[in-house]
């Protein structure tokens, strides 16, 4: 009897020992620095190999089975064009997910990041050209219920980041020989919409900066749901087209292929608020399609005056306004205000008008104003009589030093005021 017994204590013994070993070595390779950079060494080149992009991850922390933290990460496409970047990163989750084959984020927070998307045309992306390997047409469709079918962020937190999208950008059809080049010389020199060269093409860029947000439940994947869902507690940001400041946004966002649905979101600017919702189309080799409706409460002229000279750049009220773009030519956007009651230079504006931006010239079309009572303030300012005796005063939030000079055009952050 003594012999089977001390077989199964040694053998308990080696067994625990082994335990102990891997343990040790689990515990050195996610609790200290050196077993992480080893960790980072090994796992690395395999992420690396599975992009055609360019991939730079810094130092990695975290205990690694409840957290995760990057000191930087940096994306590219092949040919050096930045995709993504990013400040610190730090993630939280609970192992047990994993086990369950689910992903689920209970918290995130991203610091400094800066999103650059470029469409060159033709459905073609440098996210694509950075994270997809061509001819990897056919990607094969999640097994229901695996690993990926299930994607949750529960908190996420995104500080002081940057997003720009270029999109491709040519003058009217309609425009030949000199009146061409002239064109594409007036919006490479505008300072109210953002027109560049990109090597041998012209693009137009959206930028929105200083973004801060914070995601409550958001779905990324789900095995009986389609598409992306993003409940979003509160977003700031500042636009460069349309020129907005957003002070405050919040609601439900749904992102499906191509499209981006508004579901009755509140949206607070500098000094106006309201309720917005509809969706934003892209792709198809077409400029981006617009259809929102915004139920403004309160609306300040000083938000919305870039629109036209012919508004006020004080006082307001409220509107309805439907943001679309014209069906003639889908790079001409059209501000249709609606049930406007608003009063400013000591007059009463009620009525509809149609601004159509984007043109050769500014349209003003379905005009349908009532102006009582009417003060001659009101109607030197539409007849551009104080043009030439204004300045320009910027007001919170301050915009960083590089677009200072930008700032004449930003009027949801700058309030014009006469002399």
């Amino acid at each position: 009897m003594a012999r089977p017994r001390t077989i199964i204590f040694t053998a308990a013994g080696l067994l625990l020992g082994l335990l102990l070993v891997v343990l040790g070595a689990v515990a050195g390779l996610t609790q200290t620095d050196r077993g992480r950079a080893v960790l980072r060494g090994a796992l690395l080149p395999v992420a690396r190999a599975a992009i055609p992009g360019r991939l730079h991850v810094g130092t990695i922390g975290g205990n690694l089975f409840t957290s995760l933290s990057i000191d930087s990460l940096e994306v590219t496409a092949p040919d050096g064009t930045l995709f993504l970047r990013t400040g610190p990163v730090r993630v939280e989750y609970d192992p047990r997910d994993l086990l369950a084959r689910r992903i689920v984020v209970r918290h995130a927070r991203i610091e400094r990041a800066v999103v650059n998307l470029v469409d060159y045309g033709n459905d073609d992306w440098n996210w694509k050209r950075a994270l997809r390997r061509s001819g990897r047409t056919n990607t094969p469709s999640r097994v229901p219920g695996g690993f990926g079918s299930w994607i949750r962020l529960d908190s996420v937190d995104l500080v002081e980041a940057t997003v720009a999208v270029r999109d491709p950008w040519r003058p009217a059809d309609s425009l030949r020989g000199a009146r061409r080049d002239s064109a594409i010389r007036y919006n490479l020199a505008r300072r109210d919409l953002e027109v560049r060269r990109d090597g041998d093409r012209l693009v137009k860029v959206r930028r929105w900066e200083r973004v801060n947000a914070a995601l409550g439940p958001s779905r990324l994947a789900h095995p009986d749901s389609a598409g992306l869902r993003f409940a979003v507690r509160h977003v700031s940001a500042v636009e460069n087209d349309p020129n907005f400041y957003f002070r405050h946004v919040g609601g439900t966002f749904r992102l499906l292929k191509d499209s981006l649905w508004v579901d009755t979101v509140r949206v607070e600017l500098a000094r106006s608020g309201g309720e917005a919702w509809g969706k934003l189309v892209w792709g198809s080799g077409l400029p981006m399609r617009w259809d929102l409706r915004i139920r403004g409460d309160s609306i300040a002229f000083t938000d919305i005056a870039w629109i036209s000279p012919v508004l006020p750049h004080e006082g307001g009220g409220r509107s309805r306004i439907h943001i679309r773009n014209d069906p003639r030519n889908l790079r001409v956007m059209e501000y249709v205000i609606t049930d406007m009651d608003a009063r400013a230079l000591r007059s009463r504006l009620r009525g509809r008008m149609t601004f159509g931006v984007g043109d050769t010239v500014l349209r003003i079309t379905d005009v349908g104003v009532d102006l009582s009572p009417v003060h001659t303030d009101l109607l030197r300012w539409m007849n551009a009589e104080p043009r030439s005796r204004v300045s320009w005063m910027c007001t919170s939030p301050p915009l960083p030093s590089s677009r200072r000079q930008r700032c004449v055009s930003i009027s949801s952050i700058c309030e014009r005021r006469a002399l």
